[in-house]
């Protein structure tokens, strides 16, 4: 199996700080560079941005890998609210692990 299968790479966005996280296969952090933010998260787009251009070349270096695929993390203090709602039948439907997981699937699709 390659590395690059093995690894899982993060970004985690916050007010203060871009932080980028390589999780190996053993679930350890084995790689992790931050950026502070100047302004907050006025900039983040451009901050992200920069942050990329400066430094994937020196981590894909580091990681001996080359990065396809990351995981964004938005850790910030603004609360999203969301209204969802399905419709069960407790009278006319039986409830089983297929019934929920269908339920909960409906219930994701109304997210995205």
């Amino acid at each position: 199996m390659s590395k690059e299968l093995d690894n899982r790479y993060f970004i985690t966005l916050n007010k203060d700080k871009i932080i980028f996280s390589c999780l190996n296969n053993e679930n350890k952090i084995s790689f992790t560079m931050s950026h502070i933010l100047k302004n907050g998260l006025n900039n983040l787009i451009e901050d992200l941005e920069k942050f990329f251009i400066d430094n994937i070349i020196d981590i894909e270096k580091s990681l001996k890998n080359f990065i396809r695929k990351i995981y964004i993390i938005v850790d910030i203090d603004i609360t999203l609210t969301v209204n969802l709602s399905i419709k069960y039948n407790s009278e006319t439907e039986t409830i089983n692990i297929q019934k929920i997981n269908d339920l909960l699937s409906l219930l994701k699709y109304q997210f995205i």
